[in-house]
């Protein structure tokens, strides 16, 4: 695994009202790494997302991205920056347009990050790349078989996928997925699971996973977070995170096996 870092984040606080939110919170991601936060509810992990992907300013620290080999602050940055410099990001709620087809989502994606101005009032297939990408995309991610379908026909599982296909057609250096398996079946998590481990390998991608599945956590991860009350109770390797006795006490309740 690359050693190269791509994302630094340094002593990050955000408080809503009386309520800390993420409490000095500073870590790194490395190229080609999927590193996974988990923690309680309203342990911060999903705010910690929002700070990172410009949905929320923080009160205090800092974010640093590596772009075009070189670091800048994106600390603050509005959300639309953010994805520019190919921070992708998906949802809890998959964020996908209902009223349109699975491959006309992706479509919208890559039109937007090429930035094809009036592109969505031309045929598609004027614009090979487009199609290739799409084609490349809906093998990746398994949709072929629902290209057709709108958003509201997909099953769960397959309005997950879309809405991280949809956040790879941004053409990403980095993604933040959150909740990437919840709601799935068993059959439907190893299949995520997969995917975002040959995005790992095979495209280069480097991932923060906030997930609640410590089995799914065990297959993907490079390395772990465990977030407590808004602060990192334990970052490192998961073997050795999911041994430490204040992770099994504060988080797990119990015994991990």
């Amino acid at each position: 695994m690359s050693q190269n870092e791509v994302l630094k984040i340094y002593s990050l606080y955000k408080s809503f009202g009386k309520v800390t939110a993420v409490n000095n919170v500073s870590f790194s991601l490395r190229e080609k790494e999927i590193l996974s936060i988990v923690g309680p509810n309203g342990a911060g992990k999903t705010t910690l997302l929002n700070l990172i992907s410009g949905i929320v300013k923080p009160d205090r620290g800092r974010i640093e991205y590596l772009h075009e080999g070189r670091w800048i602050d994106i600390t603050g940055f509005p959300p639309n920056k953010v994805s520019q410099l190919k921070i992708g990001r998906s949802f809890q709620i998959p964020n996908i347009f209902d009223g349109l087809s699975v491959e006309d989502n992706i479509r919208i994606s890559i039109i937007s990050m090429k930035g094809y101005t009036g592109s969505f009032r031309r045929k598609y297939d004027s614009y090979k790349d487009i199609e290739d990408k799409v084609e490349e995309i809906l093998k990746i991610f398994g949709l072929e078989s629902v290209r057709d379908r709108t958003g509201a026909e997909l099953s769960h599982g397959e309005r997950k996928k879309l809405d991280i296909a949809i956040s790879f057609a941004q053409d990403p250096k980095v993604i933040l997925l959150d909740e990437p398996t919840s709601g799935l079946t068993y059959s439907e998590k190893i299949e995520m699971a997969k995917i975002v481990k040959s995005l790992r390998d095979d495209k280069g991608l480097s991932f923060i996973v906030v997930e609640h599945d410590l089995d799914v956590v065990r297959e993907i991860s490079d390395m772990l977070i465990v977030m407590y009350e808004g602060s990192i109770l334990a970052y490192d390797q998961p073997e050795v995170v999911i041994k430490m006795s204040e992770v099994i006490s504060a988080y797990l309740g119990g015994e991990i096996t």
